[in-house]
């Protein structure tokens, strides 16, 4: 009965929040700044194109254009009436929502699935620890995350993230997924989190994996070295810019975790800590070349006696390019991660790895077609390995919506192959996450 009445009272809570974000936005948006539309023709007429960056203008511009600009002194163009300059603007009052509450967030992941095993449909009974198969043969409301962020004070930042998952199921979930404050101004360009966040061991923990990674399921690697949420733990991590003579971007990471991941770790249960570094540096290859590589080290006790420990190892590297000219319409990236482990166990320690590959290109402004390959042993068997071909088209409206089409074939040496066809539509209100601090 208890767990009945606290699962409804974190779903009207998360309805609540949605509730007031959206009055929120409606009066924001009745007080909204009126434009002028003879401050829009004076600013856009034939006289002040938009400026030539590489693309073409169009066509009323050419037409209108005048034939000379040569004008007697004194007199006045005709087809440039004298116009009396715009009024400036008056600064408008903000809601009264979004002057006592901070910022809010909604990011919705729905994702529909058809899986076919060895050319027959898959079982929708088979059980996996993951829970997986709550995705398959099914269209599923797969996570619905509700952010909230301010500003604290000068000096630090908030956020808290809450995350319902299977919110039409049976078995739906409603859980605080991140919650931290980032300590902004210190020394050395240094910067502090402390609270519950991603680990940011490897590139798939340093972010939102929903909004960032292209494809509407986990690589393997993830899957089977942290679990299908990744590595989420709680503590302090910190980070600060590398000074250099070469004014190459350098950054190092370091943080104490309580070990929460139940996979790589022991879930929390040990009072031993777990270890963090990591070393990420940028540079640009040329005007429209940019290059990043990253390596990353994490060990800590998988067990809750603390006899036994995981070590961890990472590297990633991301090249993306962009068209000098045409940088909104085409574009390519390049990126991939490598991860190694080693599990002491009773009787030995298991050594095993797992990487993923993947290549991006942008087709046009709005539509990308992706490809995948990943490989990965098992931690605790690494004679047990699985490898995954897939590849993505997606259609991307805005920065905030996205429509996906994916194809996967998975095939392992311990399982029958299988095939999975996914459609995603993933779309956020408010503002963006924090980029990875």
């Amino acid at each position: 009965m208890i767990g009945v009445l606290k699962r409804a009272f974190l779903k009207n809570a998360v309805l609540a929040g949605f509730w007031v974000f959206t009055l929120n936005l409606n009066l924001q948006m009745g007080w909204a700044n009126q434009i002028d539309p003879l401050y829009v023709s004076l600013k856009l007429s034939p006289h002040n194109p938009p400026p030539r960056i590489g693309l073409k203008l169009p066509e009323f511009y050419l037409s209108q254009a005048p034939v000379s600009s040569e004008v007697p002194p004194g007199s006045v163009s005709p087809q440039t009436p004298e116009l009396s300059p715009p009024p400036s603007p008056t600064p408008q009052p903000r809601g009264f929502f979004q002057t006592l509450n901070p910022d809010m967030r909604v990011e919705v992941n729905f994702i529909g699935n058809k899986t076919f095993n060895g050319g027959e449909e898959g079982n929708e009974e088979e059980e996996d620890e993951e829970g997986l198969n709550t995705l398959r043969d099914r269209f599923t409301l797969k996570e619905v995350e509700l952010g909230l962020q301010a500003a604290v004070d000068p000096y630090a930042r908030a956020d808290v993230f809450f995350s319902g998952e299977d919110l039409l199921g049976d078995e739906s979930k409603v859980e605080i997924e991140e919650g931290f404050l980032t300590l902004l101004r210190l020394p050395l360009n240094s910067q502090v989190k402390i609270g519950k966040f991603r680990s940011s061991f490897g590139e798939f923990n340093d972010g939102d994996p929903e909004d960032e990674f292209p494809f509407a399921d986990r690589p393997l690697v993830i899957v089977n070295f942290f679990g299908e949420e990744g590595d989420v733990e709680t503590g302090i991590n910190s980070n600060f810019v590398i000074p250099n003579p070469w004014d190459i971007p350098m950054l190092f990471w370091f943080g104490v975790f309580n070990g929460d991941n139940e996979v790589a770790f022991h879930g929390g249960e040990a009072r031993e800590p777990a270890f963090f570094t990591r070393f990420e540096l940028f540079s640009e290859l040329g005007p429209a070349t940019g290059l990043e590589l990253g390596f990353s080290f994490i060990t800590g006790p998988n067990d809750p006696e603390g006899k036994f420990r995981t070590t961890m190892e990472n590297a990633h590297f991301e090249l993306e390019w962009k068209h000098p000219l045409y940088g909104q319409y085409r574009s390519l990236t390049l990126f991939g991660e490598l991860y190694i482990s080693q599990k002491e166990q009773p009787d030995s320690t298991e050594n095993s790895f797992g990487l993923y590959t993947i290549a991006e290109y942008q087709l046009s402004r709005r539509w990308f077609i992706t490809g995948r390959y990943d490989y990965s042993q098992l931690p605790e068997d690494s004679d047990s390995e699985e490898w995954l071909v897939g590849g993505a088209l997606t259609f991307q409206p805005s920065r905030f919506s996205r429509f996906r089409f994916q194809y996967n074939h998975m095939d392992s040496n311990f399982d029958e192959p299988k095939d999975e066809l996914f459609f995603q539509l993933l779309f956020i209100i408010g503002f963006e996450r924090p980029e990875p601090f």
